[in-house]
């Protein structure tokens, strides 16, 4: 028949060589001959023997196939189906230590023998598929505990100088200026109004004109989180926590030694923790790099000529004066300008975050 597959005669007798659970270079081992060769049964291990009734496998990978998507099997099982195509995806490499054997399986045959004992494996394969992605996340993350640390020493006074900035700058037009600068620039755009003639149809059906205003795009602010009440970036409160965290777990790896000492509770707290401490410090990062643009990209020259601007919706004066800024406007409340302060900290040059991977 066309789909009949010849297995090697190596592997169609028991090749009782291995006495223990197989680790990671031979998992890998089984992986890569089966990607290059999209053959299973041809595996220099495998034996392609029908297990024995009373057999109780350790399942300790799975595995694809490679095979276009129109090809629903593609390799043969010696558990139900030997010489033609069972089983695709999810193969079981399936440990037998009472025959010191390996057989690449189909992902269910084995239940037809014993469903107990695959459902055992199957359960326990799961634990072991989890603790394998714990290990791998915390392998990928440890490397960088300690230069995650020296980021977060670095943004916290940047940030929290920001944060300063903007609560003095937003407070300053609301009490100090009477300009509810976050709801006239909402989202950063800036408009004025112009003054138009419009047509209009009379009760007596003849067309006249009337002036009607019109809101008109001005500018945009570059860093315009600075005013748009998205709230403080609050970086110590954010990171401290963080800090503290991650030195605990580091100070715990290299206590262990190897992240598989570690207990599974810690296992699944540490692969939890690490990636979100990542995601924090950068939302962090985005967060002050977006609002230092305020400072550092001519914003604060853009807001004062459309203040000054005749058909701004208010009028009001910003200009840098020193290390700071000053501002004025006709509804203030007092005669002085309104001096803020800019900390020569809040225009530093934020860290980069390395990605996950890379160096």
């Amino acid at each position: 028949m066309a789909d009949y597959i010849y297995v090697p005669q190596a592997n169609l007798r028991n090749i009782a060589i291995f006495d223990e659970e197989p680790g990671a270079a031979l998992l890998q081992e089984i992986r890569q001959h089966i990607k290059q060769t999209h053959c299973p049964h041809t595996w220099r291990g495998h034996s392609h023997t029908k297990p024995p009734a009373g057999a109780f496998p350790v399942y300790c990978d799975e595995f694809d196939v490679p095979a276009p998507d129109t090809v629903p099997r593609v390799a043969p099982c010696p558990c139900c189906n030997p010489n033609y195509p069972q089983y695709k995806n999810k193969g079981k490499v399936a440990w037998f230590p009472d025959e010191r054997v390996i057989r690449l399986i189909g992902p269910q045959c084995f239940a037809a023998i014993n469903e107990g004992a695959h459902q055992t494996a199957l359960i326990d394969l799961r634990k072991k598929q989890k603790a394998r992605s714990e290990l791998a996340v915390i392998r990928l993350h440890s490397p960088r505990i300690e230069g995650l640390v020296a980021i977060i020493d670095e943004v916290v006074p940047i940030a929290s100088a920001l944060d300063t900035f903007m609560q003095e700058l937003n407070g300053a037009f609301d009490n100090e200026l009477a300009i509810p600068l976050w709801r006239i620039a909402k989202g950063g755009t800036l408009t004025i109004n112009e003054t138009r003639e419009v047509p209009y149809r009379k009760p007596d059906g003849s067309v006249g004109t009337k002036r009607q205003i019109f809101a008109v795009h001005f500018a945009d602010i570059i860093g315009q989180t600075m005013i748009d009440r998205s709230g403080l970036i609050a970086a110590e409160k954010k990171l401290k926590p963080l800090r503290s965290g991650l030195i605990a777990i580091n100070d715990r790896l290299i206590e262990v030694g190897n992240p598989e000492q570690l207990d599974e509770t810690e296992r699944k707290d540490f692969s939890e923790k690490m990636p979100r401490a990542q995601a924090q410090v950068r939302e962090v990062l985005d967060d002050a790099r977006s609002r230092q643009q305020f400072l550092t990209s001519g914003a604060i020259d853009t807001l004062a000529r459309w203040g000054q601007h005749p058909n701004a919706p208010y009028r009001f004066a910003i200009k840098r004066k020193g290390s700071g800024i000053a501002l004025t406007s006709a509804n203030q409340r007092s005669s002085s300008p309104v001096n803020i302060d800019i900390a020569s900290h809040a225009t530093k040059k934020l860290p980069d975050l390395p990605v996950i991977g890379e160096g």
